[in-house]
């Protein structure tokens, strides 16, 4: 077990190790990588070495790697010098253009020039050379680097599924029982005798009595220093006030929690080796003190983060508190099944048991690991989707992903118990650590994305009521790449190398050709930050020209609207070829793709495109701009957004009507404001006949100079339209400086219109219709009236 525990440490190591070669010394050995310093006869041997360690079936897994790790790092040397070229073949090269393609018969060509043709071909042939051989060695490496690793996989699987006896059979544990009690017995005499006679030396006064203030010390800050401090940070506030500021002091609280125990618990191991207790280099006890306090307090830590039984406002899964309980115990259960994993593995290296007492103590593991397994899958199982009562987890840990964690930990403990009780050991517990490490590492992925979201709400000035949408999505987005980061971690828990790793790092590095453009990780990387850097920057000065530039001009809001879209644009297109220019892929493969595609999508999407280029014309031109009030396609309204594609217009029954773009610019559109915003308003009028005419006009004419919103020029007048059937018909005309207020001042006109008449005794008549009856139809008559009878 304690390669599992070795996995984390050394894989982060060696991921950071990675990183610092890919960025500081490569560019070192990119120098340094020329034919004259790299020996094309060490590659040759090194292939060698590895050809006959693969014919080896007796070779162990370490030579074996060690004969991988060098044929691999061949290979990077020959990479390098195969990409690098040869700058003296390049130069030779750029004066064999200068004479320009050879002629096709070859006698057609001028003496001199022939000869200079060939000796410049046979000196690039001559420079090339080293590089072809780089270039060999490298594919020869290539493929034995993956018949290595291929090897390596087949025996690290068939270790996994070789089998043992069952644990079952009565002899197992009669051998378990008498190779227990031998080894108990050997380690006490071990540690008798290195506490008699050290191997590293007589313990002196100043030793112990230095080793016995840690031991005091580490005791102290082990079980009492840090609780008082955990009550303080985690005391929530009586208000809203300071919110922020117990939300920091809980992020100190879960570094507390870990922290200061797990130096305490240090304290008291190397107290304990000081006092010369225990070896440190000798014996697997030592190693056991080593690895226990990182695996239990870690478990503690990660099943307090998780369930906060004293704290339901800071829990990660929405169970009540006798759960939250249960849950902490079994994660303490899984911390010491990990520690009694890495004291079997340690016992194994000190001590030949047979396969019988190997099985038998195997099985206790992984039965105490399934147990506690089972019971926090079940604990998982009964957790609430209730977001609202469980603010810490920002929506991240619903309940059908808790669903689907329970039934993959439910399947891990399955498979482990039926692999232990038929006798493969080493299958049950590539199936039940990992599950474990695995746990741990999501908590630790939620803690850290729980403190980079606060962190950022903290540094922007994020308020929840005022950026709701970037609160709900900022978690999601944080949460999904502290998961990629972490990729590599799962990866190497679940039994990969970190050779496996730099194997698929190189190939994402390397790339695959599509439709020959060259696609790496390191340039999607490229293309992925430029553009978005490139559109931060276009959204910086879209803001800063609509705060600080465009509010000192005289252009209207449309023509700001015009300006920040326009910038929008040619923003987005310098980002798009400014990252394709920067990641260095060459798209002239696909032009002639692109031309031939062109034409499909050219039938399939010409509306789509004719609205498009429609929407450019209108930012141009302007004909029509946000705010104005237009008349189109029998739609009237004013114009509150021109995008790319259509235009949104707003009727005056708060209705929104989507125009595309074309029928602004091929059709009829009456724009009431284009070229000025007075507009003409015309009150129909009329009086009865015999009215006084003259009077008429003057109340008319009256009732226009006397409005404030009327213009003085052009002057309102009076029209005598006909005579109408009940009436005489009159139009009073007159202009205002607003037309969005027309129907305000017609309404005020007619007010006074009616006013005026009145006083002026003229009659608004109300249109009359006399019927006279000449005939009428025999079945429409009435009947005539009988006589009364007479009796």
């Amino acid at each position: 077990m304690s390669r599992y525990g070795q996995r984390i440490g050394l894989s982060g190591l060696a991921l950071v190790a990675a990183l610092l070669m890919a960025f500081w010394i490569s560019p070192l050995q990119a120098q340094d990588a020329s034919p004259s310093t790299l020996g094309v006869a060490g590659w040759s041997q090194s292939a060698k070495d590895a050809e006959a360690a693969l014919n080896n079936r007796y070779i162990s897994d370490a030579d074996l790697d060690a004969v991988r790790e060098r044929v691999a790092s061949d290979r990077e040397k020959a990479r390098k010098v195969m990409e690098a070229g040869s700058v003296e073949a390049r130069a030779l090269q750029a004066q064999l253009d200068v004479l320009g393609p050879a002629p096709d018969p070859a006698d057609s060509e001028p003496e001199p020039l022939r000869k200079q043709r060939q000796a410049l071909e046979l000196a690039i042939a001559e420079a090339n050379t080293p590089v072809v051989q780089a270039e060999m060695a490298f594919r020869r490496a290539d493929a034995l680097v993956k018949e290595l690793d291929n090897e390596i996989r087949v025996r690290k699987n068939s270790q996994l599924l070789s089998g043992g006896p069952s644990p079952l059979l009565p002899n197992t544990w009669l051998a378990a029982f008498t190779e227990g009690s031998s080894f108990f017995v050997k380690s006490v005499t071990d540690i008798g005798r290195y506490i008699v006679s050290p191997s590293d030396g007589v313990r002196t006064i100043q030793q112990i009595i230095l080793g016995a203030i840690i031991l005091i010390a580490g005791g102290a800050v082990f079980f009492f220093s840090y609780r008082g401090l955990l009550k303080r940070f985690e005391t929530p506030p009586e208000g809203k006030r300071h919110r922020r500021r117990w939300v920091l002091m809980v992020g100190a609280s879960y570094i507390t929690r870990l922290v200061v125990p797990m130096a305490g618990a240090y304290m008291v191991v190397a107290a304990i080796f000081m006092l010369g207790l225990v070896s440190s280099t000798e014996g697997e006890l030592g190693a056991v003190l080593i690895l226990a306090p990182f695996a239990l307090i870690g478990a503690h830590w990660l099943g307090t983060v998780v369930f906060a039984p004293s704290s339901p406002a800071l829990r990660f899964v929405g169970v009540d508190d006798a759960s939250a309980r249960s849950g902490r115990r079994f994660c303490d259960g899984l911390g010491w099944t990990l520690v009694a994993g890495t004291a079997l593995e340690a016992a194994k290296a000190g001590y030949r048991f047979t396969p019988g007492a190997l099985a038998v103590y195997s099985a206790i593991v992984v039965l105490l690991g399934t147990f506690c397994l089972w019971g926090l899958a079940r604990v998982l199982l009964s957790a609430k989707d209730d977001p609202d009562s469980i603010p810490a987890n920002d929506g991240l840990m619903s309940q059908n992903i808790l669903i689907a964690i329970a039934r993959l930990i439910q399947l891990s403990v399955a498979a482990a118990l039926g692999a232990t009780l038929i006798g493969f050991t080493q299958l049950a517990q590539q199936a039940l650590f990992p599950m474990i490490l695995s746990l741990g590492l999501v908590v630790v992925s939620l803690v850290t994305q729980s403190v980079l979201v606060v962190a950022i709400h903290a540094l922007m000035g994020i308020r929840p009521v005022k950026n709701q949408e970037l609160m709900g999505l900022l978690p999601l987005i944080i949460g999904l790449i502290v998961f990629l980061a972490s990729l590599p971690l799962y990866a190497i828990i679940w039994g990969a190398r970190v050779t496996d790793l730099s194997e698929a790092w190189i190939l994402a590095s390397q790339g695959v050709d599509l439709g020959g453009v060259r696609l790496s990780a390191n340039a999607l990387l490229t293309v992925v930050v430029v553009f978005v850097v490139g559109l931060l920057l276009t959204r910086w000065l879209q803001r800063f020209l609509q705060s600080s530039v465009l509010p000192r001009t005289r252009m209207d809001t449309g023509g700001r609207n015009a300006v920040l879209t326009g910038v929008g644009y040619l923003g987005v297109v310098a980002a798009v070829l400014l990252a394709v220019s920067l990641a260095g892929l060459d798209l002239s493969n696909l032009a002639i793709v692109a031309g031939a595609l062109s034409v499909g999508i050219g039938f399939g999407l010409q509306a789509v495109v004719s609205n498009f280029v429609s929407g450019i014309i209108l930012l141009v031109e302007r004909p029509v701009k946000e705010g104005d009030w237009i008349e189109v396609a029998g739609q009237t309204g004013i114009v509150r957004k021109i995008s790319v594609r259509s235009t949104r217009i707003e009727t005056f029954d708060r209705h929104d009507v989507i125009v595309p773009n074309s029928e602004l610019i091929s059709g009829v559109v009456k724009n009431m404001v284009l070229s000025s915003r007075i507009g003409r308003v015309v009150v129909p009028v009329g009086v009865a006949y015999g009215s006084d005419l003259e009077a008429t006009k003057t109340v008319l004419l009256g009732a226009a100079t006397g409005h404030k919103d009327v213009l003085k020029y052009p002057e309102p007048s009076v029209f005598f339209m006909g005579l109408g059937d009940s009436a005489l018909n009159f139009e009073l005309r007159c202009f205002v400086g607003e037309i969005f207020n027309g129907a305000s001042v017609k309404s005020d006109l007619l007010f006074t219109i009616y006013d005026g008449l009145g006083k002026a005794g003229i009659e608004i008549p109300f249109p009359q219709r006399d019927l006279h009856v000449r005939s009428m139809p025999e079945a429409f008559r009435p009947a005539p009236e009988q006589p009364p009878t007479t009796q």
